[in-house]
């Protein structure tokens, strides 16, 4: 009998052969992610190949898959630089991602057990501490890991994959708003809500508190455009309004 994805899902990975361009973009890609590389700056594949300690080819490919996800920028005969973060995009992907996490949240309404819900709690032990010691890439980890793990209860491991690639843009931007005082305190507070009408068998209260917490992003972006315009393309009215409440 195969085992259950949730048991896969907490089991140790298996050792599996990385290449020099899985290694290289996996590396890019969070950096970009965690905002470590900002939004505009230069790439030299040379000096990626020196850190990397590999030839120009492998680096040269992860770029070129960081291109189709929109994290990089490559210009012949200019250069290759980090995409700075499209406005227009914000919304339409939050209505993508909220259209699959809905599905995931709704199924784990259905079929969570005791144990998965242990899971989300240990899960949500981990925010609490990264956030009382201010360790914004733990919290931004564990948040990831609190969205996957609803999805895989419900075994949609491909549907995590295509939210994933959804929401590139979002989650830039919503490391972005770590920093703010109070917003880890938040987010939990948001995410206990979901976990809380999961455990009760509740798809409709888990779907209402997965868009509240969906839907506070947009605002976020037009303060973050003030404090940070070059790191955006477009203006604050581009990214336009998203409500899933009270529909």
């Amino acid at each position: 009998m195969q085992p259950d994805i949730r048991e896969r899902r907490l089991a140790p990975p298996r050792q599996q052969r990385r290449t020099a361009t899985d290694i290289v973009y996996d590396a890019l890609y969070q950096a970009i992610v965690e905002m470590e590389l900002e939004p505009g700056a230069s790439i030299q594949e040379k000096l990626l190949a020196e850190r990397f300690a590999v030839s120009r080819t492998p680096v040269r490919e992860a770029l070129l898959h960081l291109a189709r996800d929109g994290l990089v920028e490559i210009i012949p005969q200019s250069g290759t630089a980090i995409s700075r973060i499209p406005i227009g995009a914000i919304g339409e992907a939050m209505v993508i991602r909220r259209a699959l996490e809905a599905v995931t949240v709704t199924r784990a309404a259905d079929l969570a057990t005791p144990a998965d819900i242990a899971r989300l709690d240990a899960i949500l032990a981990q925010q609490r501490l990264a956030d009382k010691i201010g360790d914004q890439k733990g919290f931004h980890v564990n948040d990831e890991a609190f969205h996957e793990f609803i999805a895989a209860i419900g075994k949609f491991a491909t549907i995590w994959k295509l939210i994933r690639q959804s929401k590139v843009q979002i989650d830039r931007v919503r490391r972005m708003t770590l920093p703010v005082k109070g917003r880890m305190t938040r987010v939990i507070r948001e995410h206990v809500k979901i976990r809380d009408a999961i455990a009760a068998g509740k798809p409709a209260d888990a779907v209402a508190a997965l868009d509240a917490h969906l839907e506070i992003l947009v605002p976020d972006v037009n303060h973050l455009c003030s404090i940070h315009p070059d790191y955006f393309i477009g203006t604050p009215q581009d990214a336009f309004p998203v409500k899933f409440t009270n529909r």
